[in-house]
């Protein structure tokens, strides 16, 4: 009979998402540790990836936080919602919210959106310049400047 590998039942997780949850619900690790019945000790290791999660664990986090296993398997990049609460043009209570994304991820995000068009885009570039050219040489004619 095989022996079970070490990490068998075990996922390892590739983003912040445990923590980022955690800390925009305002729950302290202690509050999210006693509900599963871990230590915050290891709650702190699985928030930071240092450690894998038993997939039992990790459903109960899933069901616990109100979002999917797969959401928290995925290594999809967070979007965090920052609210201004401050009074702005005398109106009171103004609300203004900013997506923070890092710089790279709406870059991965671009590429990979305009990638399925990238032949489309590059020939419309090209029909592009050329018009651009053509205007030029006729308002350099229409001037009398030769082209």
């Amino acid at each position: 009979m095989q022996e079970a590998a070490p990490d068998a039942g075990h996922v390892e997780l590739k983003s912040k998402k445990l923590l980022m949850l955690r800390i925009d619900r305002h729950l302290t690790q202690q509050y999210v540790a006693d509900a599963l019945g871990i230590d915050a000790s290891t709650l702190c290791r699985w928030e930071q990836n240092e450690d894998k999660i038993n997939v039992g664990k990790l459903r109960e986090l899933a069901d616990f936080y109100h979002v999917s296993v797969e959401w928290l398997l995925s290594p999809e990049p967070l979007v965090l919602h920052m609210h201004d609460y401050k009074v702005e043009n005398g109106a009171n209570g103004a609300h203004n919210t900013v997506n923070v994304v890092p710089k790279e991820v709406l870059e991965e995000i671009l590429q990979k959106a305009t990638a399925p068009y990238s032949a489309h885009i590059e020939s419309l570039n090209k029909v592009t310049e050329r018009l651009l050219d053509l205007t030029e040489r006729m308002f350099d004619q229409r001037d009398g400047r030769k082209g």
